[in-house]
């Protein structure tokens, strides 16, 4: 890191020698000169300051006047310094690395809809993958003052560490897609007033209950769920934020910011990863987008850089012609910013009812079509990872008990059927 700093500072000190006398580069001089022993600080102001990272416009002004290399050099390493502080960057890009998931949201030429996810964590998670009922009855998983409720809709959902539920499709082409972000504050201690839901449980809640993201979020906008994030098995923290999608361009990022539930709806919400929080991930590919992906596209493998490269990927590449061609563009997509070594991903065709899905360690992508499972009989899942499967598995799932919502001090006792 110390290399890092210096080759930063030369860098700094080289740009702003070649740009001292100019005017526009007047706010990028006080900015390099205030971390090189010298000049004002900018304000907040100047920086164009988007939480954590910063959207730097004095030095974007310069891109004109023929510095573009060293004006995306200077403006990665700078994003986070300037505001962080060194040791939560490395803290930051750490996480952000280590918890590399990112999502897609992606349209046809027919019009129909589809959503990937990659599931880049730092180990296996024992991952496995179910068939839930509807009419299966359902609690929040955390004990007394749960949520209970009975599932609508039969759904596919894919488990980690079998205490929670990250990924999966309901009949009607409700997805949900369930995300690490680090800054997460449920607020649960000022809600004790409210019924509890694990962390696990948020997205099987959603996709047993709700068949469009509308209806869904004209239910959770009411902020009167207590969200309980118990810490992993894996001794990280359970902190997430939830992406939803439909099969009529319906799409949601719900994240809980300072304690309190914030919703992005709408159709152009079409990517997801990982920290920062959401609208400070919109002003950052805002700023990318204005410089352009065929000029440049951040590279690294930090949660920002994704999302801007998943973003322009994901406009640039051609409206698919089939489902099949459709099922390669968004694991084209999804793969290109998966974060080695990563553990599993998944593509889910909302109108189409299929949900496929891809382990790193297997040469093969096996799926599920929705219309030809067997839902009856209770909850069922793949022997997978017990077996090597691929193609369509649809017929092979096997009566399993439920596993457990996460809870405090323990795996939450298994919803009944």
């Amino acid at each position: 890191m110390g290399d890092m700093l210096g080759a930063g500072m030369s860098l700094a000190k080289g740009l702003m020698s070649k740009k001292k006398n100019n005017k526009k580069g007047g706010m990028a001089g006080g900015m390099l000169g205030m971390l090189t022993g010298g000049g004002d600080p900018p304000t907040a102001r100047d920086l164009g300051t988007v939480g954590p990272y910063v959207h730097l416009k004095g030095i974007r002004s310069l891109r004109s006047q023929g510095f573009r290399v060293w004006v995306h050099l200077l403006a990665l390493f700078l994003q986070p310094l300037t505001i962080m502080g060194l040791g939560a960057v490395v803290t930051a890009v750490l996480a952000n690395v280590a918890h590399g998931c990112s999502r897609a949201y992606y349209e046809d030429g027919a019009g129909h809809f589809y959503t990937g996810r990659t599931m880049d964590w730092q180990e296996p998670t024992k991952a496995q993958v179910w068939a839930f009922p509807q009419g299966m009855k359902r609690d929040g998983g955390v004990g007394a003052g749960s949520l209970e409720w009975t599932s609508k809709w039969n759904s596919v959902v894919t488990s980690f560490y079998n205490v929670a539920s990250v990924d999966g499709i309901n009949e009607k082409g409700l997805v949900g897609s369930l995300l690490y972000l680090v800054e997460t504050d449920y607020g649960s201690q000022k809600r004790g007033d409210q019924k509890k839901m694990s962390i696990g449980a948020w997205l099987q809640y959603v996709v047993d209950n709700f068949a469009t993201v509308p209806e869904a979020v004209a239910a959770l906008q009411t902020d009167d769920i207590n969200i309980i994030s118990p810490t992993l098995p894996s001794g990280e923290s359970a902190s997430g934020h939830l992406a939803i999608s439909d099969a009529a361009n319906g799409s949601a990022i719900l994240e809980y910011i300072a304690g309190r539930l914030i919703i992005h709806h709408g159709s152009q919400y079409k990517v997801m990863t990982n920290s920062p929080p959401y609208d400070q991930q919109l002003a950052l590919t805002a700023y990318w987008q204005e410089i352009g992906g065929s000029t440049f596209l951040p590279g690294t493998h930090r949660a920002a850089d994704r999302f801007a490269r998943l973003s322009y990927n994901l406009h640039a590449v051609p409206k698919a012609s089939s489902s099949i061609l459709a099922v390669a563009t968004v694991f084209s997509l999804i793969r290109h910013v998966s974060v080695p070594l990563g553990v599993w991903r998944s593509v889910a065709d909302h109108n189409g009812g299929f949900y496929y899905f891809e382990s790193v360690t297997s040469p093969s992508v096996f799926w599920v079509n929705l219309k030809s499972v067997d839902f009856t009989g209770g909850a069922k899942r793949l022997p997978w990872p017990e077996e090597d499967l691929a193609g369509d598995v649809s017929q092979k799932f096997l009566p399993a008990e439920p596993f457990p919502f996460l809870r405090p001090g323990g795996h939450a006792s298994h919803s009944d059927l």
